[in-house]
């Protein structure tokens, strides 16, 4: 994918209307790719690693994370629903 702009790349998935799980492991980090994400380029969508907290961004329907990195009690501050 670093090969391609970010628009090439968002397209691409979504001219080939992919099954598949989107999982960003980059977050807001350097050379992050969020902007595909933004473009809704997989049905489902999720981040995971590059940032351990809500992305803010309603187009990312799961967090995946440890039992211990995130309570229970702390998931109703996020806006995707936490995968633990």
């Amino acid at each position: 994918m670093a090969k391609f702009t970010t628009i090439t790349a968002g397209g691409d998935y979504l001219e080939s209307q992919i099954d598949v799980i989107a999982i960003d492991l980059g977050g807001y980090t350097a050379d992050s790719r969020t902007a595909i994400f933004a473009m809704s380029a997989a049905p489902i969508q999720a981040s995971y690693i590059g940032v351990l907290s809500t992305m803010g961004a309603k187009y990312y329907d799961y967090l995946v994370a440890g039992k211990s990195m995130i309570p229970k009690e702390n998931q109703k501050y996020f806006i995707t629903k936490v995968l633990l």
